[in-house]
């Protein structure tokens, strides 16, 4: 069948059986509008030809189809049992389907909460979320998460598990923790890896960044303190109230680390308001490059609010999603336009982006449609 949904948030691969089996989470974050029902989680076992939805978060949404509206944002495959997945749950109804970190032991078929979010206590922004899941392959058992509720919540926090996401122990907490990302370059035999987590401040409904933070994981997995990147420029932008269609770090955010130089870290936001779509640090977040969003080369031309067009590709201005490739040489940036790659790999300066979005059918109608008065056959949408 093909899938029963339009708005997919995250994906994941299989590693063992990379490519054939995909999985991908659904569901469309809008804080400040109207979020878009997803079906669950979807597996492919053929490399995307046909499809076959979860019997958990089909069954609630079924159930309470004008009040569950989960967002998947984060999925992630144990590396040592594809059988075990992780889902990072946003949820709009909590009692109906609550917020926090989802578990599957049968291959994405069932779903159970393993680590849930406080109950709402704020009206409006609160939504009890799991915002960010990600497994260390170097580590046997070993898995990070996130609660991030961008209103801010009890229970937020960056959180480790050493039983492939069974239970949970918090490990980084702080005022005004909002919504968040998380990283991770896993530890090598001789060398310690990191982990890395981007937060919004709740302050601000999330809009404004709160911090980047990293702390080192030891080879046998053993994590050391947080420390905060002092010298990270505000990436989200930063609006004082809120302002129409700018939602900062509540949505466009997401971290990167090379998984072969620890070092290496990317971050993107949205360069709206002063923010930056994606800035580098080639030494572990000292220093930054300026905005990557068309390459930080030279300018063929202006738009009329004097961005900066680049014949070599740019970006889309908010960015939700950073990936390496396996053996670090390709970088893919996700956001509201799509998918770009490019080969150059940690470069501050003169990145070519190529569009890999000619041939995929993305386009998004933002304020819906209109149909002529006289003539029903015709329309306009945008």
């Amino acid at each position: 069948m093909a899938p029963p949904t339009y708005t997919v948030a995250s994906i994941a691969l299989d590693p063992s059986t990379n490519p054939s089996t995909i999985y991908i989470g659904t569901g469309k974050l809008d804080r400040y509008g109207y979020p878009s029902t997803g079906a669950g989680v979807l597996k492919s076992t053929d490399g995307g030809k046909t499809w076959t939805q979860d019997q958990t978060f089909a069954q609630i949404i079924s159930a309470n189809p004008s009040d569950a509206w989960p967002y998947i944002g984060s999925l992630a495959v144990a590396p040592n049992n594809n059988q075990i997945l992780l889902a990072a749950v946003e949820s709009y109804n909590p009692s109906s389907l609550p917020g926090g970190i989802w578990r599957s032991t049968d291959g994405g078929s069932t779903w159970s909460v393993a680590l849930k979010e406080a109950a709402n206590t704020n009206a409006g922004s609160d939504i009890p979320a799991g915002t960010s899941v990600v497994f260390d392959p170097a580590v046997p058992d070993q898995a990070f998460a996130v609660l991030g509720d961008a209103g801010a919540n009890a229970a937020n926090g960056v959180y480790e598990s050493s039983d492939d996401g069974a239970t949970w122990t918090l490990l980084k907490s702080l005022t005004n923790f909002g919504h968040a990302k998380l990283a991770l370059s896993p530890p090598t035999s001789t060398a310690s890896g990191v982990l890395v987590v981007s937060v919004a401040d709740s302050s601000s409904a999330s809009i404004n960044l709160l911090g980047v933070y990293s702390a080192p994981i030891a080879t046998g997995g053993a994590v050391g303190t947080f420390t905060q990147m002092t010298a990270v420029p505000d990436f989200c932008g930063n609006a004082s109230t809120y302002q129409s269609q700018f939602f900062g770090c509540a949505v466009d955010m997401a971290a990167g680390v090379s998984p072969d130089n620890p070092r290496l870290v990317y971050l993107g936001g949205s360069n709206l308001y002063g923010g930056d779509a994606l800035i580098v640090s080639s030494d572990g977040g000292s220093t930054w490059s300026p905005d990557l969003y068309a390459g930080n080369g030279a300018c063929t031309s202006k738009t009329s609010s004097g961005q900066c067009i680049n014949a070599n590709g740019q970006l889309q201005t908010g960015t939700r999603a950073i990936a390496f490739s396996p053996d670090a040489k390709m970088l893919a940036i996700g956001n509201a336009g799509g998918v770009w790659t490019t080969a150059n790999v940690g470069a501050s300066a003169n990145v070519t982006w190529n569009d890999l979005n000619a041939s995929l059918a993305i386009t998004q109608f933002s304020t819906g449609i209109a149909i002529f008065p006289d003539n029903p056959n015709l329309g306009l949408g945008g």
